[in-house]
């Protein structure tokens, strides 16, 4: 399969929209630590994975770095920012599922 890049971008486009609509401008995290599967397991369904904890207040504070436009993105950046993406969801649903706004 392929993915167009210019698809993939409208996605996360509307996706930002979808934050900036469903979330407070301040965004509590009350969970830190996480289960990390290591990208060498996580799409090799064959092998068991190896696990190591991850935490959501170090992948915050690197990527803040990127508010600052002297620094530079690193590939690693998108895994953090995908376990942000990640806790969200969680809240977003878990609030959706008890009836109240995650706002």
């Amino acid at each position: 399969m392929k993915i167009e890049k210019k698809e993939l971008l409208k996605v996360m486009s509307r996706l930002y929209d979808e934050i900036d609509l469903n979330f407070p401008k301040n965004i509590n995290l009350n969970e830190d630590y996480y289960w990390n599967i290591e990208s060498e397991y996580i799409f090799d369904v064959k092998k068991e994975p190896e696990m190591t904890i991850g935490q959501l207040t170090f992948d915050w504070e690197e990527l803040s770095r990127l508010t600052s436009r002297s620094e530079e993105s690193i590939n690693y950046d998108l895994k953090r920012f995908a376990m942000i993406l990640r806790y969200l969801e969680k809240e977003s649903f878990a609030e959706w599922n008890s009836g109240k706004s995650v706002k």
